[in-house]
């Protein structure tokens, strides 16, 4: 009785785990961002919020500049993902990052209709617009706006293996775990 109570549990803990396993990845709270100056991604840890402790990961490269934007360049985010769509509806600042030669750049990223991001330069000069920003602050010349443009915010699609075979693997596990030991 000992040992069935035994191969029970390892049958059901291996179960669960299977289960647990098989679950399908939290894809929609991972977006790709697209817009003509730059791409990116960003995860977020709830489906809506207004700080950017919600934010998982955040990076948006601007190749032509050669700046990354992280974690710690966001300045204000807020966002909301439709549970039945996961559609991202999003409007993020970032703080001014420095760039070799004097020059600074920030990025204002937006795909809600009648919000308006503001980012302004140190050294003079704003831009303003209801879309995707990039600005670059240029030392005693004050800002040049790289203009607006859509902002494309895409669930990612995540690839995870597969969780059938993660749970018969498992069950091969458990089954070599039980064999008798030959003498």
């Amino acid at each position: 009785m000992r040992q069935f109570r035994k191969r029970f549990a390892m049958i059901v803990t291996a179960a669960l785990l299977g289960l647990g396993l098989a679950l399908p990845a939290q894809a929609g709270l991972i977006h790709n961002l697209s817009t003509n100056f730059g791409s990116g991604q960003i995860a977020f840890l709830d489906p809506s919020g207004n700080d950017s402790s919600g934010v998982a990961a955040f990076a948006f490269d601007a190749p032509t500049w050669s700046v990354t934007f992280g974690l710690a360049d966001i300045d204000e985010i807020t966002w909301f993902i439709d549970p039945n769509t996961w559609a991202l509806s999003m409007n993020l600042t970032t703080v001014l990052r420095d760039l070799v030669g004097g020059e600074a750049a920030a990025i204002a990223l937006s795909n809600t209709t009648g919000s308006t991001n503001d980012l302004s330069c140190p050294t003079g000069g704003s831009i303003s617009g209801p879309r995707a920003i990039l600005l670059l602050c240029r030392a005693n010349m004050g800002s040049v706006g790289l203009g607006l443009s859509a902002l494309e915010a895409t669930p990612a699609k995540l690839i995870a293996p597969s969780g059938l075979a993660i749970f018969l693997l498992g069950l091969a596990g458990l089954g070599a775990g039980l064999r008798r030991p030959t003498a």
